[in-house]
């Protein structure tokens, strides 16, 4: 029972941790484009 519980949360976390990634790239690659654009 108890390790069903922890495996749900280790994947919640992972998903998670994937998303933050995912939002933290998307930042970072918006920015560059815009200073890219700023240049020209």
């Amino acid at each position: 029972m108890l390790q069903t519980i922890l495996r749900k949360d280790s994947s919640k976390f992972r998903n998670k941790k994937e998303l933050v990634l995912e939002e933290a790239l998307r930042f970072y690659y918006q920015n560059r484009e815009q200073k890219r654009w700023r240049k020209e």
